[in-house]
């Protein structure tokens, strides 16, 4: 299986997407360029536990009108609202992903590429191959392949995909799709996608030995 991750296009897009402040996910940013992945989790499950938090307690509208005001002079629960208002939780998600990932804890990177999404975070290429990747180590060809899927189609919705830096992703999660229909054991898919593949990227020459071999089975 192909590994080709793009830790530069991810490291921008969680910097931009940070406050500017010292906050957990700038933290948890930091800590992942310094390949300090244990630390980066820490960082990161921080960020959402605090989002999490304060969701937690706006949803809770019982007390006094007083209370409600803030005139009660809790100004502890303000500060934590302020807090958590700066952090972009799907980005905090994005980034225990990726700390996850590199831990080899694919499950709960998995689980947390999800949640970028449940959190309307911005759905990339990227991301879906990450969570693709993530099923194939879990043994998960099917949702490895709904993954892929919906990363090639959304890389095909963007003009000029191949043109960008997410065009060695798309390669990537095309060819996976290749292995994923082999573990599935589904021979049929599995020559076609390899034909399309070889059509689209004749000059990989492993991709040529695969399709040599598939016209076996």
């Amino acid at each position: 299986m192909r590994k080709v991750i793009i830790y530069a296009v991810l490291a921008v897009f969680l910097l931009t997407g940070c406050s500017s402040g010292t906050d957990y996910v700038s933290e948890g940013t930091a800590y992942l360029q310094e390949h300090q992945y244990e630390e980066a989790v820490s960082s990161f499950e921080e960020a959402i536990r605090i989002s999490e938090e304060a969701s937690a307690s706006s949803g809770n509208t019982g007390g006094s009108s007083e209370e409600a005001s803030g005139s009660s002079g809790d100004t502890g629960g303000s500060a934590k609202k302020e807090e958590a208002e700066k952090i972009d939780v799907a980005e905090a998600y994005r980034g225990l992903g990726m700390a996850c990932y590199e831990l080899q804890d694919y499950e709960k990177a998995r689980d947390a590429f999800q949640q970028v999404l449940n959190h309307d975070g911005k759905a990339t290429a990227v991301l879906y191959n990450f969570i693709g990747v993530c099923s194939m180590h879990l043994n998960d060809p099917k949702g490895a392949l709904d993954a892929f899927g919906e990363g090639i189609k959304l890389a095909g919705d963007t003009a000029g995909a191949e043109e960008t830096d997410d065009a060695e992703v798309i390669r990537e999660m095309k060819f996976n799709e290749v292995v994923c229909y082999e573990k599935l054991l589904d021979w049929e898919n599995a020559k076609t996608k390899i034909q399309e593949y070889v059509s689209e990227y004749p000059d990989d020459q492993d991709a040529q030995k695969e399709a040599a071999f598939l016209s076996t089975r």
